[in-house]
């Protein structure tokens, strides 16, 4: 009775050793393949700094999209490189509020719609940058020429 208990017990063993040596592999290949994936989506956008000065050439904007959501942003076109926005979006409910025309103590107080210009807009930006999430969205110039 001993020997089958043996038996059955380095069979076991031996069972579970060659599934941890998969799961190994598997995972190994996974993050390889996770690698490519990175270096072929980074290599298109890799030369481009989107906070470079001579892609702000339009400005600042702050844009009212229909759903009410109001937040600063610029954007860039080239037939060499694509199209891109960079957008700050506030972090807090207070902080994407500061951009609303209704709001009396923020960007726009004291101020008229009619002189607000990039470089106050910028200005805001840099004093609060921290309170910001920074999102760039892409068009490739392959894409963007099939348009």
């Amino acid at each position: 009775m001993k020997a089958i208990v043996l038996i059955l017990l380095t069979i076991t063993i031996q069972s579970c050793n060659g599934q941890e040596n998969k799961k190994t592999e598997h995972t190994n290949k996974t993050k390889t393949q996770e690698k490519k994936i990175l270096k072929t989506s980074s290599d298109n956008t890799s030369s481009i700094n989107f906070f470079d000065d001579k892609y702000k050439n339009n400005g600042y904007y702050i844009p009212d999209n229909l759903n009410g959501e109001i937040y600063p942003m610029y954007s860039y076109m080239d037939e060499d490189i694509g199209a891109f926005s960079v957008n700050y979006i506030g972090k807090t409910q207070e902080e994407q509020d500061f951009w609303s025309v209704y709001n009396h103590n923020g960007f726009f107080k004291d101020k008229k719609i009619e002189n607000i210009s990039s470089n106050l807009i910028q200005g805001s930006l840099k004093s609060r940058v921290k309170n910001y999430y920074i999102i760039a969205d892409y068009l490739e110039k392959k894409i963007h020429s099939e348009f």
